[in-house]
């Protein structure tokens, strides 16, 4: 459990703290595979839950057990098409 209250960061906060492309982290998002809170058109994350999440895939994609992180602007989820 967290002592401190949670502190959303936008999505180009974000993007810059994690290094990712603020059109990959929305895309991500958009598919339900990174939680964000969404208020009207802006996009807020928990940076800790979406560090989590990027270092599990990277943990798995390594066992072979999962899709890679793929930041390239494809998705590359089990659900895309080919990317």
């Amino acid at each position: 459990m967290r002592d401190e209250p949670l502190r959303p960061t936008t999505l180009a906060q974000a993007s810059r703290a994690l290094g990712l492309p603020t059109a990959w982290l929305r895309e991500e998002a958009d598919a339900g595979r990174i939680p964000c809170l969404r208020a009207g058109e802006r996009y807020l994350f928990d940076l800790d839950v979406v560090r989590s999440i990027i270092m599990e895939r990277a943990r798995l994609d390594r066992s072979g057990k999962s899709w890679p992180l793929n930041v390239e602007g494809t998705n590359a989820g089990p659900d895309s098409q080919g990317g």
